[in-house]
C-alpha cells in the first residue's frame, strides 16, 4: 500500500500457480474490474546473475569458483524453464519455474555445500589426528626400546636376586604353614571356648529375663507413688494387718530392726515393725532408696527373714489392691526383690563361669 498525489494506492501480489488466484477472482470480481494487472515475466539472465552473486558472496570460495557457481545455478534455472515450456507444448501441462524456485535452488546449493565441506573437514581432521597419533606412538616406542636395552643388564641381575629370594621365601612359607597349622588348632580351641562363653551368657540372659518383667513392673509402680501417699500411710496410728505385713517386709529388706512391744492381750513382748516403718518413711529419700536398692547385695539371712512375710496368703497384688494401691505397689516391689534373689542364685555361678571363659 502506498500513497501518491492522486490518492491511496493498494498493491496486491498473487501467484498464478494453482487454484488460489482463480477462486479469489471469482469471489471478488473487482480484483479484475477495478485494478491494473501487471504480469511479471521471468527474470532476465543478468537479474539471475545478480541474485546469485548476492546470495553466494558470503560463501568462502575463490572468485573464479564463485563465478562458475553463479553461472551453474543460472544455467540450471534457465534450462529448467526451457524444459517447462517444452513440457507445456507437448503435454499441455504447466510446470511453473518461478523466482522462488530459483532462490530455493541457491539455498539448497549453499546447504549442500556446507554439509559436504563439514564432512570433508571431519574426515580430514580424523586422518590428521590418526597420522599424528601414529607418529607419536612410533616415537614413544623408539624411546621405550632404548630404555629396555639400557635396562637389560639390570634385569639379569634382578632375576638372579629374585631366584635367591625365592628359595628363602619357599623356606619361610614351609615354616609359616607349620605355624598356620598350630594356629588353626589354637583357633579351634578358642572358638570352642567362645561358643561355651556365648552359651553361658545366653543362659544368664534367659534366667534374668524371668525376673526382669516383674522387677520393671515393680519399679514403675514405685514411680507412681508420691510423697503424699507416703505421708498418708505413715500418719496412721493403727494400720491394717496387711499394711503392717508389707511394711515389715520393707524394713527387712532395708535392714531396719524391729522393736519389742508389749501385747496388752497376751501380756508378752512381740516384735513390732510399725514404729521403725514410720521412722523409715520419715526419711526424705525413702522412695529414692527403694528405686536405687542394691538387689545384687541381698543375702540369705535377709531372704530368710523376708520369707515368712511374702509367703503369707494375702501377700499378693490382687489382695493388697483391696487395701491400698500404694501398699500394693510397695508389696509388688518386695515380691520382685524376693524373686530376683532366687533367680540370681542361678545366674551368679554362671557369671563366674562366663568370667573365667
Amino acid at each position: 500500500m502506498e500513497r501518491c498525489k492522486k490518492g491511496l494506492h493498494i498493491v496486491l501480489c498473487f501467484s498464478p500457480i494453482g487454484e488460489s488466484l482463480r477462486k479469489r477472482i471469482l469471489a471478488f470480481p473487482s480484483l479484475v474490474n477495478c485494478t491494473t494487472i501487471d504480469w511479471f515475466s521471468a527474470w532476465p539472465a543478468d537479474a539471475l546473475q545478480s541474485v546469485a552473486d548476492n546470495f553466494l558472496k558470503d560463501v568462502e570460495m575463490d572468485d573464479e569458483v564463485r563465478k562458475s557457481c553463479c553461472e551453474m545455478v543460472q544455467l540450471f534455472h534457465t534450462t529448467t524453464a526451457d524444459q517447462a515450456a517444452k513440457f507445456l507444448t507437448e503435454l499441455k501441462r504447466h510446470y511453473y519455474v518461478t523466482p522462488t524456485s530459483y532462490l530455493e535452488l541457491i539455498t539448497t546449493f549453499k546447504t549442500l555445500l556446507a554439509s559436504r565441506r563439514a564432512k570433508v573437514k571431519q574426515n580430514r581432521d580424523r586422518y590428521a589426528n590418526g597420522y599424528d597419533t601414529l607418529i607419536d606412538t612410533e616415537t614413544k616406542v623408539g624411546d621405550m626400546r632404548i630404555v629396555l636395552e639400557d635396562m637389560q643388564p639390570k634385569l639379569v641381575i634382578k632375576a638372579e636376586e629374585v631366584g635367591k629370594e625365592t628359595v628363602i621365601v619357599e623356606k619361610e612359607a614351609s615354616e609359616a604353614e607349620v605355624i598356620a597349622t598350630a594356629v588353626g588348632k589354637d583357633e579351634a580351641v578358642a572358638q570352642k571356648q567362645a561358643d561355651a562363653a556365648d552359651a553361658i551368657a545366653s543362659e544368664c540372659k534367659e534366667a534374668l529375663e524371668e525376673a526382669m518383667p516383674a522387677l520393671r513392673a515393680a519399679e514403675e509402680a514405685l514411680k507412681n507413688i508420691n510423697k503424699g501417699d507416703i505421708t498418708l500411710i505413715k500418719s496412721v496410728n493403727t494400720p491394717t494387718v496387711d499394711t503392717r505385713m508389707v511394711m515389715s517386709a520393707v524394713c527387712v529388706l532395708m535392714h531396719v530392726d524391729p522393736i519389742k512391744k508389749m501385747n496388752p492381750e497376751t501380756q508378752k513382748k512381740e516384735t513390732d515393725y510399725w514404729k521403725p516403718t514410720q521412722s523409715l518413711m520419715n526419711g526424705a529419700n525413702f522412695l529414692k532408696d527403694l528405686l536405687g536398692y542394691d538387689k545384687e547385695a541381698i543375702d540369705l539371712k535377709t531372704i530368710n527373714q523376708l520369707k515368712p512375710f511374702v509367703e503369707m496368703p494375702n501377700f499378693n497384688r490382687e489382695k493388697l489392691m483391696t487395701v491400698s494401691t500404694v501398699v500394693a505397689n510397695i508389696g509388688s516391689w518386695c515380691l520382685a526383690m524376693f524373686k530376683f534373689y532366687h533367680v540370681n542364685l542361678v545366674v551368679i555361678p554362671k557369671k563366674e563361669q562366663l568370667k573365667k571363659a
